[in-house]
């Protein structure tokens, strides 16, 4: 039974220790407590793919200290808390101006709409500082000083996100990076918008989940409402546009621009567009997330074991039963062309496969490998003993999922495994995915057993 509160790697252990089958029940509806506080879920249930798509957002692994120090450093990533400081402090300030009868304190609710503006709002969302309050002798240079550091931090966020490029930016930028200072500016406020409102980057909706508040509703369909506008001038998206045209939704998916960029990879000598057609024509896509389940479809008919079929889609625990595919090749093999190019030296070492490994995990966390292994060589030169090992070092620097994973994180063997052994046992069976919260129960997802080893 699963509620959405969940790590991915909890999400791991319990989808793949099953003997003879694993299922997953999500927890789709409240419990109906009327003396509840109301909260957003209660409002607009998640559904079942919305509780999964969280859980795998959402890493429990240990974090290092360096990190943790970068971490703290990214004005993005403080941006929320920021925001969060301003509101709080608007309304302390209201209540307790008003209630000690200071001719400064205006009722709260004039603060929370903002009508006397003594300061601008440093977000657009958010609301200003009152006149009231702007001029009062104890909490008005507080409040400004709230407001600029929002400010301060929000053009920080844009800054950064405005230079990102093709090979940089997270998966939910990257269709929308073209060239021209208006489309840069757009995904600047795209980044400030997540930033604020805690998006992960692994939610391919350029805002979000829906806001139901009145004020940041109306900025969040303003942004959604310029993002086709944009994808619209460029020719990869338009080059699909008969699939569109076929099935309305897929261009009203988040995952739209993945499922074309990953099209845009095949090559033409596959023919990719009569096969995503005839996919298309198999039957009705689900109403959610139909960009890949359109794409999950394609790789039935593309060859087995193809770059394509394998390289394109990313790691995920939940992939259709139904398709096939070849082991993969080691992660040595995978890495060995891209660091000779750099450094032949680190492939030949002892403690190359660690390596390996470690740029796998970090490949697979977001980290962008290809995009970042010159620099970190680049740093300063290797020494001649240990090369492998230092630029492990390195790596590890600047991203958690490169840390070897400790043995306890191993699983234990169960008592009759000492006697038949883990080849000898069956491997678990795939099982449904249920939803609670209705009169009947309906598979959803079918998790497809990884293969054995430690959960990332």
């Amino acid at each position: 039974m699963l509620t959405g509160a969940e790590d991915r790697q909890l999400l791991y252990v319990a989808a793949t220790r099953g003997r003879t089958t694993n299922s997953l029940y999500l927890q789709t509806a409240d419990d109906g407590d009327e003396h509840a506080p109301a909260q957003p879920d209660s409002v607009r249930p998640p559904t079942a793919a919305e509780l999964l798509t969280r859980i795998l957002g959402r890493d429990g692994a240990q974090t290092s200290a360096t990190s943790t120090r970068r971490q703290l450093a990214d004005p993005a990533g403080r941006l929320a808390d920021e925001a969060d400081r301003y509101l709080d402090s608007l309304t302390v300030a209201a209540a307790r101006a008003f209630s000690d009868g200071s001719r400064h304190g205006p009722p709260p609710s004039r603060v929370d709409h903002g009508r006397t503006a003594g300061r601008p709002a440093p977000l657009p969302w958010l609301p200003p500082v009152p006149a009231a309050l702007a001029e009062h002798p104890v909490w008005g240079g507080y409040l400004i000083e709230r407001a600029e550091r929002v400010e301060d931090l929000a053009r920080q966020t844009a800054y950064v996100a405005e230079g990102w490029t093709k090979g940089t930016a997270p998966a939910w930028a990257t269709r929308l990076v073209v060239d021209g200072q208006d489309g840069q500016r757009l995904i600047g406020r795209l980044a400030v918008w997540r930033a604020v409102h805690r998006v992960p980057d692994s939610d391919l909706r350029p805002t979000g989940p829906p806001n139901l508040r009145d004020g940041p509703a109306t900025d969040q369909q303003a942004l959604d409402a310029a993002i086709p506008r944009r994808l619209a001038a460029q020719t990869s998206t338009s080059s699909w546009a008969d699939l569109a045209e076929y099935e309305p939704r897929l261009a009203a998916d988040p995952g739209w621009t993945q499922l074309i960029a990953r099209l845009d990879a095949v090559p033409d000598t596959l023919d990719i567009r009569f096969r995503a057609l005839q996919a298309l024509a198999d039957g009705p896509l689900p109403d959610e997330l139909p960009a890949a389940a359109l794409w999950w479809r394609l790789t039935r008919t593309l060859p087995a074991g193809s770059d394509q079929a394998q390289a394109a889609a990313p790691p995920s625990a939940f992939a259709p039963t139904s398709v096939t595919t070849t082991a993969p090749a080691t992660a040595a093999d995978r890495w060995k062309p891209v660091v000779d190019t750099i450094d032949s030296r680190l492939s030949s070492c002892p403690a190359w496969p660690a390596l390996a490994s470690a740029l796998d995990r970090a490949q697979h966390s977001g980290y962008d490998v290809a995009a970042h292994l010159p620099r970190l060589i680049a740093d300063g030169p290797l020494p001649d003993s240990y090369p492998t090992r230092s630029l492990h070092y390195r790596l590890i620097g600047e991203c958690d999922a490169a840390i070897t994973p400790a043995p306890s994180m191993a699983r234990s063997a169960a008592p009759d495994d000492h006697r038949s052994g883990d080849a000898a046992r069956p491997a678990p069976a795939a099982g449904p995915v249920h939803q609670s919260g209705s009169t009947h129960q309906r598979p959803v997802y079918r998790a497809a057993p990884p293969a054995r080893g430690r959960a990332r």
